[in-house]
This record gives structure tokens, sequence and C-alpha cells, in this order.
């Protein structure tokens, strides 16, 4: 088996982490969302995989897949789990049906709610997901793709909301875990699949600021580089440059007083910005 741990964020969402979190603070009910791509997806024969939903290098949860012989035949299951802490008590769990002592987890769609009000959390070490290509009627997860695990896990003692989305084919040797996120706010709820409540291109162009003022245009708070273009009311460019701090001045000076326009260019996100100004 091979084991592997993903601590990988998004680096463009973490470029734009501080400013997410005041925009996303305004909202109560989302609040912030931290979410996780795993690239490239991982799974597979024997895999097992340490997720660590909020990327403190402390696994929350195992997901594995077992393939060994045995007596009764190959042994053929993809299950799912909680972690043991260090004081040895298990404090996370997952949505699923439980049945004559078993979980078996739901494989949840886009959008539904994961929240404390939910039915079924779970903290049993091992929960399957499928056994011997869902032989038992009670698995959930043969033959799916982009379903999601509803997820619960303590940070500092207070419960937080999470998902992970994966796919799984006929055979629990088949599957991809894809992404994952949770919320940063205690006993908020999440939906599967949320994840940033704004995206790059809307916190671009929500943030930035353009001001003119003594014949200098100042460009401030931008979070990663950028391109700037400025135009007179003919269509001509006047100026352009790029820039690589979080604020910027150009200087006007040599231009006619008048109406231009700026247009500003976020290389992350791609995302464009154009602002009137008077000099």
């Amino acid at each position: 088996m091979k084991e592997k741990t993903t601590s990988k964020i998004s680096q463009r969402l973490m470029r734009y982490g501080a400013l997410t979190t005041v925009i996303a603070g305004a909202s109560e009910a989302s609040g912030q969302i931290i979410y996780t791509d795993v690239d490239p997806d991982e799974g597979g024969s024997g895999v097992v995989y340490n997720l660590d939903l909020d990327n403190n290098l402390n696994r929350d949860f195992v997901i594995r897949h077992f393939n060994q012989p045995s007596a009764e035949g190959n042994l053929d299951f993809l299950v799912v789990g909680p972690t043991i802490n260090a004081q040895g008590m298990v404090n996370n769990s997952i949505l699923a049906f439980s049945s004559d002592g078993f979980a078996y987890p739901f494989a949840l769609n886009e959008g539904e709610v994961i929240s404390a009000g939910k039915a079924g959390w779970n903290n049993e070490l091992m929960q399957s997901m499928n056994e011997k290509s869902c032989l038992y009627e009670n698995d959930n997860w043969c033959d799916v793709d982009d379903k999601y695990l509803g997820l619960r896990f303590k940070i500092d003692g207070s419960y937080h909301y999470g998902w992970a989305r994966l796919r799984v084919g006929d055979s629990g040797s088949d599957w991809l875990i894809k992404d994952y996120a949770y919320n940063t706010n205690a006993d908020a709820p999440i939906d599967a699949g949320e994840t940033s409540p704004m995206s790059l291109a809307d916190v671009f162009k929500s943030s930035v600021q353009v001001i003119s003022k003594n014949r200098n245009i100042s460009i401030l708070n931008l979070q990663g580089d950028a391109s700037f273009k400025l135009y007179a009311m003919t269509g001509q460019s006047v100026i352009q440059g790029a820039i690589s701090q979080s604020s910027y001045t150009i200087n006007a000076g040599n231009l006619s007083s008048g109406m231009y326009v700026v247009e500003l260019k976020d290389m992350a996100s791609g995302a464009n910005v154009r602002r009137k100004v008077m000099l």
C-alpha cells in the first residue's frame, strides 16, 4: 500500500486568502470556505489516502482500499473512517446509514446541506463504501461520479463541517478523490460542492480601487500580478505596463486633461476591470 497526505491548497486561492476572509465574513451563512484541489486526483487499488481537511498536517479521515486474498476469496472493498486523536478519542464523523452495526456513508449530491441538523452522523472507524462491487445493497458508492462525503470534524473543540468529492467505479479498487473543502465558521453548515463564497475573479473585481488625484492614478488592493492600460476616450492606448505589488501609481502628468479609462487585468484569474478617471 502507499500512503499519501495532501496538504496542497489551491495556490491561487491562497493569494487572495486574507481578502477573501474579509469579504466572506460579511456572510454568516457561508463563512469562509477553504477549498483544496487534489491535483492530480488520487486513489486506486490498495491506496490509503489520509484526508487532512484543514491542511494542518494532522489527518482527519482515512479512505482506503483493501485488496488482499483471503479464505473467502479476494477482499475487495473501499472504506472510509475518522481518525483517533492524540487523546485516544474519535471526535470526527461521517454522514452515513447504519444497519446491523455497520455504517454505510451516503453519496451526497451537489448542493445537499451538511450540518448538525442532518441525521446519520457516525464515527465508526471503518465505514463501507463499496464492498465486492456493491454486493450488499446498503453500499452507496458503486459506479458513481462527483458524489460527496459529508464530514464533521473538530478544530479547537468546536465542530466544523466539510465535504470530499469522489468518483468510484463498479469495483472499490476503481476510485479517486478529486477535492475537498470545509467551513471555517464553527458549527456553520456547508453545501456539498460549495467552494469559496467568491471566485478569484469576483474578489479581484470587488477589491481593486482606482483613484485619480493630482494627475496621478493610484491602483490599490491588488493581491497579485496584474497588467494595466490607460486609454483616451478615442480608444487609443496612451500608457501601459505591468504591476507586481499591491499598489501602484501611474504618473499621468504628461497627458492632456480629460476623461480616461484604466483597464486592469488580473494575471491569476484573467479577470478584467475598467474604471473611468478624470485628469
